[in-house]
Protein backbone atom coordinates (compact mmCIF):
# COMPACT_ATOMS: atom_id res chain seq x y z
CA UNK A 1 0.00 0.00 0.00
CA UNK A 2 1.75 3.27 -1.15
CA UNK A 3 1.82 5.56 1.85
CA UNK A 4 -0.08 8.17 -0.69
CA UNK A 5 -3.36 6.01 -1.09
CA UNK A 6 -6.36 6.93 0.14
CA UNK A 7 -8.88 6.04 2.59
CA UNK A 8 -12.14 4.92 0.72
CA UNK A 9 -14.81 7.32 1.73
CA UNK A 10 -18.04 7.18 -1.06
CA UNK A 11 -18.31 10.33 -1.86
CA UNK A 12 -15.03 11.76 -0.82
CA UNK A 13 -11.27 10.89 -0.91
CA UNK A 14 -8.81 11.89 2.01
CA UNK A 15 -5.70 11.75 1.13
CA UNK A 16 -2.31 11.74 3.26
CA UNK A 17 -0.36 14.98 2.48
CA UNK A 18 1.83 16.46 5.22
CA UNK A 19 5.32 15.14 6.79
CA UNK A 20 5.62 11.53 8.84
CA UNK A 21 9.58 11.66 9.46
CA UNK A 22 10.21 9.76 12.52
CA UNK A 23 13.71 11.00 13.56
CA UNK A 24 13.66 12.47 17.40
CA UNK A 25 16.60 14.75 18.70
CA UNK A 26 19.79 12.84 18.85
CA UNK A 27 19.01 10.52 15.94
CA UNK A 28 22.10 10.54 13.29
CA UNK A 29 21.52 13.01 10.55
CA UNK A 30 18.35 15.32 13.18
CA UNK A 31 20.33 18.30 12.50
CA UNK A 32 19.87 18.02 8.96
CA UNK A 33 16.51 17.10 8.87
CA UNK A 34 15.53 19.85 11.66
CA UNK A 35 17.14 22.27 9.63
CA UNK A 36 15.47 21.15 6.43
CA UNK A 37 12.09 20.80 7.88
CA UNK A 38 12.75 25.03 9.50
CA UNK A 39 13.43 25.54 5.71
CA UNK A 40 10.60 24.16 4.44
CA UNK A 41 8.15 25.70 7.25
CA UNK A 42 9.63 29.20 6.35
CA UNK A 43 9.10 28.34 2.45
CA UNK A 44 5.60 26.36 2.32
CA UNK A 45 4.34 26.53 5.75
CA UNK A 46 3.13 23.56 7.45
CA UNK A 47 1.54 21.30 5.43
CA UNK A 48 -1.88 19.84 6.68
CA UNK A 49 -1.80 15.87 7.50
CA UNK A 50 -4.83 15.45 5.32
CA UNK A 51 -6.41 16.63 2.18
CA UNK A 52 -10.16 15.94 1.54
CA UNK A 53 -11.29 15.99 -2.28
CA UNK A 54 -14.33 15.12 -4.00
CA UNK A 55 -13.86 12.09 -5.29
CA UNK A 56 -15.97 13.25 -8.74
CA UNK A 57 -13.22 15.62 -8.94
CA UNK A 58 -10.16 13.38 -8.52
CA UNK A 59 -11.43 9.91 -9.20
CA UNK A 60 -8.93 7.16 -7.87
CA UNK A 61 -6.05 7.86 -9.44
CA UNK A 62 -3.00 8.45 -8.08
CA UNK A 63 -2.54 12.38 -7.43
CA UNK A 64 0.78 14.39 -8.16
CA UNK A 65 0.70 16.15 -4.57
CA UNK A 66 3.80 18.45 -5.74
CA UNK A 67 1.44 19.92 -8.28
CA UNK A 68 -0.26 23.39 -6.95
CA UNK A 69 -3.25 22.88 -8.92
CA UNK A 70 -3.86 19.48 -7.78
CA UNK A 71 -3.83 20.95 -4.16
CA UNK A 72 -5.86 24.13 -4.95
CA UNK A 73 -8.95 21.18 -5.81
CA UNK A 74 -9.12 19.86 -2.18
CA UNK A 75 -12.25 20.81 -0.32
CA UNK A 76 -10.65 20.76 2.69
CA UNK A 77 -7.31 20.33 4.79
CA UNK A 78 -7.06 18.44 7.92
CA UNK A 79 -4.80 18.75 10.68
CA UNK A 80 -4.21 15.63 13.27
CA UNK A 81 -2.64 16.64 16.32
CA UNK A 82 -1.38 13.32 16.93
CA UNK A 83 -0.33 12.22 13.56
CA UNK A 84 2.08 9.10 13.69
CA UNK A 85 1.31 7.10 10.26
Amino acid sequence: MSSRQSTIIPDYRAVKYGRSDSLAAGDVGFEAFYQSYQDELNTIGKRPDLLIFNRRDVGDVELNLADAQTISRAIAAIEVRSSSF
